[in-house]
């Protein structure tokens, strides 16, 4: 029975480990790929993005995007990142004309290559207030509480099973109950 327990305590903290590692893959792996993490904090270009989406933004050389693609850009007054439509690209001015969704031509942007940080390949809704709460104090502080459980889970799980084996070897009690039955009834 204690061997049981620990393997039930062992699976749990195991179970919480991969749950933990699982809430930290869409903030790190694509990283790890050369992507950059932003979260809309508007609905300027809506309905594609809208406040509160997952941004992921492949750093490109200004000279390589093409009109259509969804430009991701640092502005000119330092307001933060900017998401566009590229409508034009000047490769001997290296600059982009780009323009918000919906919006007309008189409010077309002229973005400098230097201010491109690069293309939006991936949106996914909602996601980025997710991504926000761990990655925030709060969320640090849930994910690292979820791996000391684990942890502590597992450590007893090993602890209790080791013991409720070794117990079973010194009174000598078989690991398989089944077989013991058949060996006592040959007998």
């Amino acid at each position: 029975m204690r061997r049981r327990r620990g393997t039930i305590l062992l699976s749990i903290g195991v179970i919480l480990l991969i749950l933990v590692a699982a809430l930290c893959v869409p903030a790190t792996i694509p990283r790890t790929l050369g992507y950059q993490i932003y979260v809309a904090v508007s609905d300027d270009m809506a309905p594609g993005v809208t406040t509160g989406s997952l941004l992921y933004i492949h750093q490109t050389e200004g000279k390589t995007i093409e009109a259509g693609d969804q430009l991701a850009y640092y502005s000119a007054d330092g307001g933060g990142v900017v998401l566009q439509w590229v409508i034009e690209n000047d490769t001997e001015e290296q600059t982009l004309t780009a323009r918000t969704e919906g919006a007309d031509a008189s409010e077309d942007q002229t973005v400098s290559y230097t201010q491109v940080l690069g293309i939006v390949k991936l949106i996914i809704p909602e996601m980025g207030k997710y991504v926000s709460f761990i990655a925030s104090t709060k969320g640090v502080s849930l994910l690292g509480g979820m791996t000391g459980l684990a942890l502590l889970f597992m450590g007893t799980g090993i602890v209790l099973g080791s013991g409720a084996k070794r117990q079973e070897e010194e009174n000598g009690e078989d690991e398989n109950p089944e077989e013991w039955d058949k060996e006592k009834e040959e007998v």
